[in-house]
């Protein structure tokens, strides 16, 4: 088989990418456009930089290709070899960057090989965003693609995990994950390309190193020809798989959640039934949760480390009482069966010191803005037609019992943070309570706690307190006594919710 041919076995999926970037999606070919190779020196990265850059000057595609090698610094001719991977593809007049892998980053992985892959993507990232590149190609291949298949079989991975590295992925374009890595030696031998392997990619203290080393060549022998590329379409069948479960499941988790990112929380409520919902369904409804808060609050680095919380999150969704817990990036986990809420303090809206409240803007129903919450103040009547029976409710409607008599009040109101041990007796309570306890008993979380305002006359009584019922003294006696003669002035419900997006 002539080299011609075998070539065009690498081109085909190359040129498949190149069309899905033509002028109809995202890619216009009337100006140069910046495409960019991975290229670490090693065999695959230089041959595939060697035929794309071939196969665009053949055709009247207008892109520039660029080369960008990372230099990780993990051994002692690390540098070297980078900056010969530069000055070859320099002296054949193409563009080409060295860029330096981020030792934090490296060491921030849970072993040298997720930290080396986390650091050279920030730095190719980095790149994409500086020369404007529309995408980046990664020379991984079939058996690339074998190895992290028989890695996660170890678990503990799920559809997605087995569905293997990802064709694409944003800027990230692996054309050749169904070649066979033969077939890439077998046409990288009838041309005259350097090598500059990296030699730890025989040191056997690495896991991939040894599937490579060990397993592969007994599965070589054991499968009939072609077993790699096999295994890649199977894996792609399941990330196929993978993507159209995501999608129902996503579809289906959007009406649990309630989004309120813009003040730092999300909610989950859904009444799970075993008898009509399988467990993987709460499994994946709760990794949607977290992944999803993950992506509004972090800065998505460790999406991957959603499964090590996941024991968390099912132990709170199924506990009898409110649970809170802190949760990695600075999150806090509360809820109990039904019912999660997720905050991050860092997107907390900042606290006033306090805010005056006048009778005019009471009557005018003037919203008072309270970091992540909104006061209001409605008029009601005792003739108003919400039921009246059963416990009335401090926030969900306004029952005339629960109206207060703000012209009794000594204006003007002030919102502000309780004082230390502060106290005051709602309506129908048999005496005085301080405000954390009864914040407590209404089971508010302990993140809201701190936030939390009172609402005070002008002599530092206490009027009114949020999630609770207002004070025994700012409610009329007649509404009291549920007589129904209507008073001089119209009582006002109070309203406590959170903040709309804006």
């Amino acid at each position: 088989m002539n080299e011609t041919h075998l070539s065009s076995k690498l081109i085909a999926p190359i040129d498949s990418i190149l069309k899905e970037l033509s002028p109809i999606n995202r890619l216009s070919l009337a100006a140069p456009n910046r495409l960019a190779v991975a290229c670490s020196g090693g065999v695959d990265s230089m041959l595939l930089a060697d035929v794309l850059i071939e196969h665009i000057r053949s055709t009247s595609i207008e892109a520039k290709v660029i080369i960008l090698t990372v230099d990780h610094q993990l051994h002692p001719q690390s540098e070297e070899n980078a900056e010969a991977v530069c000055r070859y593809w320099r002296g054949r007049g193409i563009e080409s960057h060295l860029l330096i892998a981020d030792p934090l980053l490296i060491s921030s992985g849970s072993g040298v090989e997720d930290g080396a892959r986390k650091a050279r993507y920030a730095a190719i990232e980095e790149s994409v965003i500086s020369h404007q590149l529309e995408c980046v190609f990664f020379a991984h291949h079939a058996g690339d693609q074998v190895e992290t298949l028989l890695m996660r079989l170890q678990g503990p991975s799920g559809l997605r995990g087995m569905g293997g590295i990802p064709q694409q992925r944003g800027w990230v374009w692996r054309p050749w994950l169904k070649v066979e890595p033969k077939l890439i030696c077998e046409i990288h031998n009838t041309r005259s390309l350097p090598v500059y392997e990296d030699p730890t990619n025989v040191e056997l203290r690495y896991l991939r190193n040894k599937v490579r080393h060990y397993v592969l060549p007994s599965c070589e022998e054991t499968f009939e020809s072609g077993w790699q590329k096999r295994v890649a379409v199977s894996a792609q069948a399941l990330a196929e798989e993978a993507d159209v479960l995501h999608y129902f499941v996503q579809r289906f988790a959007t009406t649990l959640i309630t989004d309120d990112a813009h003040i730092g929380r999300l909610t989950l409520h859904w009444t799970f039934d075993p008898k009509e919902h399988p467990k993987a369904l709460q499994r994946s409804i709760l990794r949607y949760f977290y992944t999803r808060a993950l992506y509004y609050f972090s800065d998505h680095s460790d999406l991957r480390r959603v499964r090590d919380q996941m024991n968390l999150l099912e132990e709170i969704w199924a506990a009898p009482h409110h649970v809170e817990r802190s949760l990695p990036h600075g999150l806090i986990i509360w809820g109990k069966s039904g019912h999660l809420v997720i905050s991050a303090s860092s997107r907390l809206p900042v606290l006033p010191e306090n805010i005056s409240i006048s009778l005019e803007s009471i009557i005018q129903g003037e919203e008072i803005q309270w970091g992540e919450w909104t006061l209001s103040f409605a008029p009601i009547t005792l003739g108003h037609s919400e039921e009246k029976t059963g416990d009335p409710s401090p926030s969900d409607r306004p029952y005339p019992e629960l109206g207060i008599d703000i012209h009794s009040l000594r204006a003007p109101l002030l919102l502000s943070r309780p004082v230390k041990g502060a106290r005051f007796r709602p309506v129908h309570s048999p005496g005085s309570k301080r405000v954390k306890r009864l914040w407590s008993d209404q089971k508010v979380p302990l993140f809201e706690r701190d936030r939390l305002p009172v609402l005070l006359e002008a002599n530092d009584q206490i009027v009114w307190a949020p999630y609770c019922r207002p004070s025994h003294h700012s409610i009329p006696a007649s509404s009291q006594r549920s007589t129904t003669k209507e008073p001089r002035h119209p009582l006002y419900w109070i309203k406590w919710t959170l903040r709309d997006k804006a």
